[in-house]
């Protein structure tokens, strides 16, 4: 997204610079405070106690971006696949951008699509965390209502 060839507009033109990318930078945001959050609720208790009232909180206020992400993915997909086939300038750049050793032999397609999995993989963790609940424990509520939000999140974009 930041490599200077992306900025040049005869290399990528700037609507389509903006359908690629506009939507990345809440996302990564959105993700940082999230790991951050997660980072000090182990910091402050090592049984990650409220750990599930934390998520419901991010998944409440901040993941309308991965919805938004998500509901613009289809637009994305036919905007790289346009540029890599009518723009040389820019398939020239991606590839050599691909093949540096940083994207670990992934392409562009598989790093716009890390949002994506990111969000639908969340609720199955949680799946799995409330599997080694009992209804009575005391933040079972808490895992449940975290799960309901979560899976309401990747249904608005399923």
């Amino acid at each position: 997204m930041n490599h200077p060839a992306f900025r040049d507009p005869i290399t990528l033109d700037p609507n389509d610079r903006k359908t690629l990318f506009s939507y990345i930078v809440p996302v990564l945001e959105c993700s940082d405070r999230l790991l951050c959050d997660l980072e000090s609720s182990w910091q402050d208790n090592v049984m990650l106690v409220n750990l599930s009232k934390n998520i419901f909180k991010h998944a409440e206020k901040h993941f309308h971006v991965y919805i938004s992400y998500c509901e613009h993915q289809g637009r994305l997909d036919r905007t790289l696949k346009r540029l890599k086939d009518t723009n040389p300038a820019f398939k020239e750049t991606l590839d050599v951008l691909e093949n540096d050793s940083v994207c670990c032999g992934l392409n562009l397609p598989s790093f716009l699509m890390l949002p994506m999995q990111r969000i639908t993989r969340l609720p199955l963790l949680i799946d799995a965390v409330m599997t080694k609940l009992k209804a009575n424990d005391e933040e079972f509520d808490d895992w449940k209502m975290t799960l309901a939000i979560l899976n309401k999140v990747r249904k608005l974009f399923s």
